[in-house]
């Protein structure tokens, strides 16, 4: 797996240009596009391309979209596009302008679809606020809204699917319960998903971090960094959780080539 992960970390530009030979085919058709409604639904494209690549050209077209939407004023587009907005200032670090515009969505507005995406970025801005908390007194307060509006997204997922079983699996994993949340996460390794993987295979660390089985954690947070850096993810964890495990084996040359390369990407991205 480290071997791969090498030549993944070495191949890193040529994903990197993939990504942006693919935004750059969607402003192309954004340009021919001939109506309002075509416009908005390939500025969303792009958004989504550069949410987790480079949020600021990310908050430009979270920008756009938010204009298309209240010129077709369209109340469920208005209310996607300002979640997103709220998506990008939360991972700019600008939690205060991110709680504001969530916290103007009324729930009772929001349709299915939104309201998932509502869950989701108040689940991710209070556990980047958790996460940041220098006390005490502010992580609990934090980490609990976070653990809340995780269980209320945890309603909307739907069983069976692979995100519900890892949410499952990180409120198992919070109680200590590892054997249970390894029983929900691996019968998904089987399936050959590039974009799940991200989120199991860290999932899966975390649980053989708490069985004390290092090997396995190694072996998950880079199947995890694998699949970040092959979606061209630059705002990722496991590759910088893996050089700390590295680093602390004494795999120096490794755990400072993956430490640079998630410093490049947190750069690169303009991640908080």
């Amino acid at each position: 797996a480290l071997k791969k992960l090498d030549g993944v970390v070495s191949n890193k530009q040529q994903i990197t240009q993939q990504r942006l030979d693919q935004i750059h085919k969607s402003m192309e058709q954004l340009a021919k596009a001939n109506t309002t409604e075509q416009k908005y639904k390939l500025i969303d494209r792009i958004y989504v391309d550069y949410r987790v690549f480079n949020v600021d050209s990310a908050e430009v077209y979270a920008l756009k979209q938010l204009s298309l939407a209240q010129s077709l004023n369209n109340l469920q587009y208005i209310n996607h596009a300002k979640l997103a907005l709220a998506e990008v200032y939360a991972t700019e670090g600008m939690y205060l302008e991110s709680l504001k515009l969530a916290g103007t969505k009324k729930k009772k507005t929001l349709n299915h679809d939104n309201l998932m995406f509502y869950f989701h970025v108040y689940r991710m801005l209070y556990g980047f606020m958790a996460d940041y908390s220098q006390k005490n007194v502010f992580y609990k307060d934090y980490a609990q809204k976070k653990n809340a509006y995780r269980d209320s997204l945890l309603t909307y997922q739907g069983k069976g699917t692979y995100s519900y079983d890892i949410s499952q699996s990180e409120i198992l994993l919070d109680k200590g319960n590892y054997k249970e949340a390894l029983k929900l996460m691996l019968p998904w390794t089987k399936k050959d998903d590039t974009d799940m993987m991200r989120y199991l295979g860290y999932t899966l660390s975390r649980a053989y971090h708490l069985a004390g089985d290092t090997e396995k954690e190694e072996y998950y947070l880079a199947m995890s960094a694998i699949s970040d850096l092959k979606s061209a993810v630059k705002e990722y964890l496991s590759l910088l959780e893996l050089s700390k495990l590295l680093y602390k084996k004494g795999d120096l040359d490794r755990a400072y080539k993956y430490m640079k390369c998630a410093m490049d990407d947190a750069a690169y991205c303009n991640a908080r």
